[in-house]
């Protein structure tokens, strides 16, 4: 009899736990739900941290207990990411970073995407028989700017050291860390890729020959020892009496015109690269003026050249014609991947490096354009074709575009302008709808492109960062730098070998990059802090993350752990930018009848449970408490005090 009393108990608790929406599960009924264990929204009245690792939101949490600040600690994880989860970041890679500054009520976006080589011509790369570019190797790579990226923003914002937010980073790759099942992992997916060149292979296979198991402590002396090589510039430089500025620009020297970049330059041109000396001496992370847009009470800002995030604020423009009045039902689900569709393919036509092109800024974020591109919206059928817009009338003033490359104090010029004489045709992606509606075979494979990294920091000051590095792809190019133990990544494989497109390949251009942080305050206050891995699902995820929170009223952990869905009728970024037109894949969670009325409306849906493992991490100050979130179900790891 007492089983029965158990047993209701059980069922209360199983209703409790149950995740909804307005409502409505959005568990289809006769499909299996992808389980979840929700984990709780930490919070805190000093500080609070949010990453993608367990390791990284701890480093960040012993530089606030130190007495640092939020950019302390973020640099902190940032670097930290690097050493514990070199799949997805390092120093071989590249970070775009948004920052609120709370004593000037100001939002700095600094660029730390990287440059192609001089002698990256398009010409070139067809001459050595390349129809797309590589993704492997350093034919693949750009300038690293993640390290430089970091010194910016520790030196301006920043309180600390770099010693003091390096060590950390420093003990683990010394001393060594158990590897995780993800790391495991990505090594195992990559195992291919790193058996191609010697020093990954000497990095991380065991002995050269297998991979680590579950565990296992790994170590990384050789990038420990460049961290401590960079933290004696630093304060060799100090103790001559130079200042704290002076110091970190020493370190940035050091890796870009000194002995490391010499080094790095060697062993990349053995291995059959572009690069020269030249080639990172010439480059600079930049300091920037953010771009941004209302979205229903709340000012979002993204990165503004050589970046998608453009992308995001034209989704949310187009959406607020909409009154999105139910998550995860078919319509709203359509509205927002039609407002995606034709972002999308604004950004194929006008989006690229602003140092290079000539594009309508203004006229691309103007309500009144976003208007018209709503008008093309059918609320029961998906569009046949996907056409850039004319945001040339709507642009007024040419776009202010502020920028200067920080630690060398100039101002960026333009080099080249392309802009209204860009004849290439943008997203123009013509849709057979009669005969493409359809629910597709599962395929998860599409949608685990969970590369990139992510970490949000805040505190009690009001001090706000949101910052997203990145490799690109697993391990970037594959090709760890010998003597220095890290991967060099492959972002230029983003470009484009048609220079009739906005990101085509050129000398000393940085490509459009995908990882894109994003950053709101609400009432002229900090607000939101929020990113996600996911190449050219950015945008869409970090539309829909914040339609959860402003639209429907979901709680921050919610609004990540929530079903997303994506949309394909665009090039990606990267390769040979392979397009599936009309193609949505959306999560298992979501329910039948909404997938079946969807494909009634015109989609081809793949139904994906891979993602339930998105990495999305946020943080939000309300009402004086800063609140914190990652998904649940992955490494990512919250912390707040």
């Amino acid at each position: 009899m007492k089983l029965v009393p158990t047993l209701l108990l059980l069922a209360f608790l199983v209703s409790v736990l149950c995740i909804k929406y307005n409502g409505k599960s959005p568990v289809p009924s006769g499909r299996k739900e992808t389980a979840l264990n929700y984990r709780p929204i930490v919070r805190g009245r000093n500080w609070a941290i949010s990453s993608r690792k367990a390791l990284a939101s701890q480093a960040g949490e012993k530089i606030f207990l130190k007495g640092g600040n939020a950019v302390d600690a973020a640099i902190a994880g940032l670097v930290t990411l690097g050493v514990v989860e070199p799949a997805m970041s390092g120093i071989g890679g590249e970070a775009f970073i948004l920052i609120y500054e709370p004593n000037e009520g100001k939002v700095y976006s600094i660029n730390g995407g990287g440059i192609a080589p001089k002698a990256a011509t398009i010409e070139k790369y067809k001459q050595m028989g390349f129809e797309n570019m590589p993704m492997d190797g350093p034919l693949s790579s750009v300038v690293p700017g993640a390290l430089d990226s970091w010194l910016v923003v520790l030196d301006k914002f920043g309180t600390m050291s770099l010693k003091e937010v390096l060590a950390p980073a420093i003990e683990l790759a010394e001393e060594g860390f158990s590897a995780s099942e993800e790391f495991v992992s990505m090594i195992d997916a990559n195992i291919e890729r790193i058996g191609a060149f010697e020093s990954s292979k000497t990095l991380y296979l065991k002995h050269g020959n297998y991979n680590y198991q579950v565990g296992e402590i790994f170590k990384n002396k050789d990038l420990a020892n460049l961290y401590k090589e960079l933290v004696k510039t630093e304060q060799s430089a100090l103790k001559k009496g130079e200042s704290r500025h002076d110091a970190l620009k020493a370190v940035r020297d050091r890796f870009y015109r000194g002995d490391i970049a010499k080094e790095i330059v060697k062993f990349l041109q053995e291995k059959g690269g572009l690069f020269t000396q030249e080639d990172f001496s010439y480059y600079y992370a930049l300091l920037e003026k953010p771009i941004h847009t209302n979205y229903k009470g709340c000012d979002i800002y993204k990165s503004p050249s050589a970046n998608q995030g453009l992308t995001e604020l034209l989704i949310l423009n187009i959406l607020e014609n909409f009154n999105l009045d139910e998550a995860y039902s078919a319509r709203s689900i359509h509205i927002h991947a039609e407002a995606v569709n034709l972002a999308m393919a604004d950004r194929e036509k006008f989006i690229g490096d602003l140092n290079f092109v000539d594009a309508p800024i203004d006229g691309l974020l103007s309500k009144d354009y976003a208007k018209e591109r709503a008008k093309l919206i059918n609320e029961e059928r998906r569009l046949e074709e996907y056409l850039p817009g004319n945001p040339w009338e709507y642009q007024g003033k040419p776009y202010d575009y502020y920028s200067i490359e920080y630690f060398n104090e100039r101002g960026v010029k333009r080099i080249g302008t392309i802009g209204k004489s860009l004849d290439w045709a943008g997203n123009n992606i013509k849709n057979d709808i009669k005969d493409s509606a359809k629910q597709l075979a599962s395929d998860d494979s599409i949608d685990t492109m969970d590369l990139t990294s992510y970490v949000a920091t805040a505190d009690k000051s009001g001090l706000l960062v949101s910052a997203t590095p990145s490799n690109f792809y697993y391990f970037g190019s594959a090709l760890v730098i010998g003597p220095y133990g890290f991967p060099i990544n492959d972002r230029a494989s983003y470009f484009w070998l048609d220079e009739r497109h906005p990101n085509s390949l050129q000398p000393w251009k940085r490509p459009r990059n995908t990882i894109t942080p994003s950053l709101a305050l609400k009432d002229g206050k900090p607000y939101l802090a929020y990113g996600t891995p996911g190449g050219d699902q950015q945008c869409q995820a970090l539309s829909q993350i914040l339609a959860n929170v402003v639209d429907h009223d979901m709680d921050i952990q919610k609004s990540i752990d929530a079903p997303i869905w994506s949309s394909k009728s665009f090039p990606l970024s990267y390769a040979e930018h392979k397009v599936e037109e009309g193609v949505m894949s959306i999560d298992a969670r979501i329910a039948e009848d909404v997938t079946k009325s969807l494909i009634n409306r015109g989609w081809k849906v793949s139904i994906s449970k891979s993602f339930s493992n998105n990495r999305a991490c946020i943080i939000r100050i309300k009402d004086g408490v800063i609140e914190a979130a990652v998904m649940s179900k992955k490494e990512s790891q919250a912390l707040a005090w």
